[in-house]
């Protein structure tokens, strides 16, 4: 059972990074590149990733440009259908001259994706800062979540220990949702 379990999970990682490969030369003719060195799958035995040393992804013609720095993911072999991806700060995000930058001690997101209509992306960074025009903002925890729902996508978003310099404010924290009726991923 061992052997077989073994042989089994090195045939599913090999077709992971081969799928993996492939997506990412697609994804270039439709003008997204997206870098991943070292590119590697790993987890063995109850987990399979693909693992990155940097994550950078260029849209040109929407003038889109991120650069993240080590990129980890995993799903358990027993509910591939759940991911939780980890991406090493700084992110520098640029879109069409504006630039963010982002620093943070977890940067981690997880995304489901059961079924049609049964899928959900959730995104948290930790004692984390953002830059952008000069601008600093500082919190505790930011969360972003989302999820299809009856034909809804459903979205919130919490900051816990908002600070920024542009305005002499305690910490604040933040509570929003929405409902985009009609709307999906």
């Amino acid at each position: 059972f061992v052997a077989l379990y073994t042989g089994g999970w090195l045939f599913v990682a090999s077709r992971v990074n081969d799928v993996v490969q492939t997506r990412l030369v697609e994804l270039r003719t439709e003008g997204v590149e997206i870098d991943c060195p070292d590119q590697d799958v790993r987890g063995f035995p109850f987990r399979m990733g693909v693992f990155c040393s940097d994550f950078d992804v260029l849209v040109a013609a929407e003038g889109l440009a991120v650069d993240g720095g080590a990129l980890r993911s995993a799903a358990q072999v027993y509910d591939p259908t759940r991911a939780v991806v980890e991406l090493d700060a700084p992110l520098q995000i640029d879109f069409s001259g504006e630039a963010v930058r982002l620093d943070y001690s977890v940067g981690q997101a997880v995304v489901e994706a059961r079924s049609p209509g049964s899928r959900a992306l959730s995104v948290e960074f930790m004692d984390g800062s953002g830059e952008a025009d000069g601008v600093t903002t500082r919190w505790d925890r930011l969360t972003a979540f989302s999820r299809e729902a009856e034909g809804n996508l459903e979205v919130a978003v919490q900051g816990i220990g908002f600070q920024t310099d542009a305005a002499d404010l305690p910490p604040l924290n933040v509570d929003a949702d929405a409902i985009f009726v009609g709307a999906s991923y």
